[in-house]
């Protein structure tokens, strides 16, 4: 249909977010812009071109879009206001977070997380909020930085707009607030004037708070689980713009700032994974079927799937020993899975009694369905390198090594 010239503004909509997905940035962007051409109204389109502008670019159409008479949610209304407020006071501040310190790679200590004195919950790491000292979850699963109130009270981060957070559980959305940080440092590395989200509640997340591995996404990320290190390395460098690349760019100016990721030959056995917002989400095959989508999940402390997905190959089961709890609470239905095998990458991982449970609030409804998740529980064996530009993932496991 879009190579034909159709007028029908949902299809370059779902082109533009398989492009996106696959960490084709430029095509994505140019059929973004097409979509909002043919229907500026829809307000699906609307929101995912939006974030495409510059920062000024972004502050106007934001106030025009609250401005119009629409039919958008009051949910959707509401996302759109914190959006503005925020992207106005980084524009009158003439700040956006940025990467001050000048290392081109670093070696960061790993914390072992505990629950109780004995399991190892996850891999955190040290991190000085406005010199204010914390230890956060280092979380695959997750964006940026989450703090608990106790610490950003400390800190002296401020509400700049108030939110929420969607996650993991069924007692419904958490209070949050968006403030700024004027300096965050983990080990040498040093951001400066960058958001970051504040529970309201301590109770809601463990000891300090979340940092998302997209943090350190201007790396080649190494998440080194059995040697507790965090690595990042330089990734390398883009090849010159091909001829064909700078004809588009010619003829459509607006998609001139985004680059198509592409495969480097150092990086040429690791797996590609489709990005949707800040998740990871890689095919994995369960049994024999076809692959469907994993999130790479380093702040979920087991290996997941959604019931659907096991009753397709094996027998599910209520289970009430299982307890899991993410964000948003408790989940209330959960199951255990007999006996499968997941595939992944190039490693098969056999699984028996693995934990379920719906999965399906984990994506907008127009995104593509989540089968489960790869958590800690196995990853912790592992070193998992990610090259967040091109959409590349690769897995280490050393079977001689004791874990």
């Amino acid at each position: 249909m879009v190579k034909a010239g159709t007028s029908e503004a949902r299809a370059y909509l779902g082109l533009a977010k398989i492009y996106w997905a696959q960490s084709y940035y430029q095509h994505g962007k140019l059929m973004f812009d097409k979509a909002h051409e043919r229907d500026p109204d829809d307000p699906e389109i609307r929101k995912h071109w939006l974030f495409t502008l510059t920062g000024k670019e972004m502050a106007d159409e934001l106030k025009r879009s609250l401005a119009s008479d629409n039919n958008d949610e009051e949910d959707e209304r509401e996302h759109l206001h914190v959006g503005l407020e925020l992207d106005e006071g980084m524009l009158a501040s003439r700040s956006r977070c940025k990467l001050v310190s000048t290392a081109t790679d670093a070696k960061i200590h790993m914390e072992r997380l505990m629950y109780g004195a004995t399991y190892v919950r996850g891999a955190g790491l040290k991190v000085q909020v406005n010199n204010v000292g914390a230890k956060l979850l280092l979380d695959s699963g997750s964006s940026g930085i989450l703090l608990s109130r106790k610490v950003a009270e400390k800190a002296g981060i401020h509400s700049l707009a108030e939110t929420d957070l969607h996650g993991i559980g069924d007692k419904g959305t958490v209070k949050s607030f968006i403030g700024m940080a004027d300096s965050i440092k983990i080990g040498p590395l040093e951001f400066q004037g960058c958001h970051v989200e504040v529970v309201e509640r301590n109770s809601v997340v463990d000891d300090d708070g979340l940092i998302g591995s997209d943090v350190f996404s201007h790396f080649l990320v190494n998440i080194n689980l059995p040697d507790y290190l965090l690595e990042l390395s330089a990734l390398p460098p883009m090849p010159p713009a091909t001829a064909a690349e700078k004809a588009l760019v010619e003829k459509y100016p607006k998609i001139a700032r985004f680059r198509d990721g592409f495969v480097p030959p150092e990086l040429k056995n690791f797996t590609p994974v489709y990005r949707f917002g800040h998740l990871l989400l890689i095919p994995t095959r369960i049994n024999e079927l076809p692959a469907k989508l994993f999130i790479i999940d380093t702040g979920a402390f087991s290996d997941t799937i959604s019931p659907e997905a096991a009753r397709e190959v094996t027998k599910v089961r209520g289970d009430d020993n299982f307890k899991v709890k993410g964000i948003n609470g408790a989940v209330k239905n959960v199951f255990t899975a007999d006996e499968l095998t997941l595939t992944f990458s190039h490693f098969r991982q056999p699984a028996r009694d693995m934990i379920a449970f719906d999965t399906s609030k984990m994506m907008p409804a127009t995104d593509p369905e989540i089968a489960g998740g790869l958590g800690f529980a196995m990853l912790y064996q592992m070193q998992i390198k990610i090259d967040y530009r091109d959409g590349l993932v690769d897995f280490i496991y050393e079977p001689n090594r004791i874990h």
